[in-house]
């Protein structure tokens, strides 16, 4: 079964999001749970819980600066400089705030006002080395500034940025300088940490063939060519997928359930990485009675994303009647990541009680009628629960 110990970074996102539900209005706690989502690039989600609360903390300045990231990293430079740039007003010794308010106006092509909010993030934190980064991004679009794009590389490396996006920008800065062998040098780091970065082999070949190898510079171009094809390949069966999916879901909605597996087994088999499709088919599958192709395609779905808890809740319903206290398991662990949920609490209760654990029982099915206390069905499982527990002795 595929649990906490098998989703990297789960474990962390679970405790951040328990610290937040502790405490909703805690600024630094809902960041530090936006942090984790941001790096699993769970973009989508972290801004779905930014923007609430930035709506209803208005002067919450960290959570705003999160927000103005998040909307950088999805290509809303326009709302992302609104943010920041209120922010670094607010806080004008903040590095980071300048560091994001660069990263807008970089985004809108607002150079000059960019690079002094770089300038201005590693005046304040010279160790900062992203804002380094950007500036070496920048100073590379001009000729005239590429002594300065290689000194601002080289600080970035030196404080430890190191990953094969610098490397192939240094590799691009080298061969606009004319510096073909440093430019091989570079390319072959990138390509060494990113063995499948197609424009690394695309400049590669460029510096080879500059600097007169043309067998290498024709086989590195016949890497990026196929790297290239394969890309533009699963970005169109990415949006084909998708598009699958959601006419399965209309399909739902006008209750063709046949009709929406096939679609949706369409689109696990146009994109083998859409985690929703499988779960959807899961569905399905638990409702038609075949519970083994239902705990193939859930499990599959968790392993493709484990932050969804609506997955482990059905992932638990397939080991109900066959693995009782791995239904626990996967249902703790919808709690653990959504515990506002009555079902789940009234689900688990039920476990429990197959487990021989009445007590859990009552506990479970306690937190289901608190949070849904006009349920009828709670309050009877939890009445009939609450009957079996073993008398007190006096």
């Amino acid at each position: 079964m595929l649990l906490l110990a098998q989703a990297p970074g789960l474990e962390r996102y679970v405790a951040a999001q328990n610290a937040y539900a502790a405490n909703p209005r805690s600024e630094a706690r809902l960041v530090a749970l936006v942090t984790i989502l941001f790096e699993s690039d769970r973009n989508d989600l972290g801004i779905a819980l930014l923007e609430p609360f930035v709506k209803s903390n208005p002067s919450a300045s960290r959570a705003k600066l999160f927000l103005a990231l998040g909307y950088a990293r999805q290509e809303k430079y326009a709302q992302s400089k609104s943010l920041a740039a209120t922010v670094a007003a607010g806080l004008p010794t903040d590095y980071y705030a300048q560091h994001i308010l660069g990263l807008s106006l970089f985004g809108l092509n607002e150079f000059t006002p960019a690079e002094a909010a770089f300038k201005r993030a590693v005046s304040l934190k010279p160790d900062f080395a992203d804002s380094f980064f950007q500036l070496g991004l920048l100073y590379s679009r001009n000729p005239s500034t590429l002594q300065q794009a290689q000194a601002a590389y080289a600080r970035a490396l030196t404080i430890g940025f190191s990953n094969a996006e610098i490397y192939r920008n240094l590799g691009s800065l080298n061969i606009k300088l004319g510096e073909y062998d440093n430019a091989v040098t570079y390319l072959n780091k990138a390509l060494e940490l990113n063995p499948n970065y197609a424009d690394a082999y695309f400049q590669l070949g460029e510096a080879l063939r500059r600097s007169g190898k043309a067998e290498q510079a024709a086989e590195a171009i016949r890497k990026f060519q196929a790297l290239n094809a394969s890309a533009l390949d699963a970005k169109e069966r990415q949006n084909k997928g998708q598009a699958l999916y959601e006419q399965g879901s209309r399909l739902i909605q006008n209750d063709e359930l046949a009709k929406a597996y096939e679609v949706f087994r369409a689109a696990s088999e146009t994109f083998p990485q859409l985690d929703a499709a499988y779960y959807r088919m899961a569905q399905l599958e638990y409702l038609q009675d075949d519970r083994k192709r239902a705990l193939a395609n859930i499990q599959r779905a968790v392993e493709l994303n484990p932050f969804e808890p609506e997955y482990y809740f059905v992932l638990a319903r397939c080991l109900e009647h066959t693995d009782v206290r791995g239904s626990i398991e996967a249902v703790t662990q919808a709690i653990s990541l959504r515990n506002n949920v009555a079902d789940f609490h009234n689900f688990l209760g039920g476990q429990y009680e197959k487990s021989g654990d009445s007590a859990r029982a009552v506990q479970s099915y306690g937190r289901a009628v608190t949070l849904e206390p006009k349920n009828q069905t709670f309050r009877t499982n939890l009445n009939a629960a609450q009957r079996r527990l073993p008398l007190k002795k006096p």
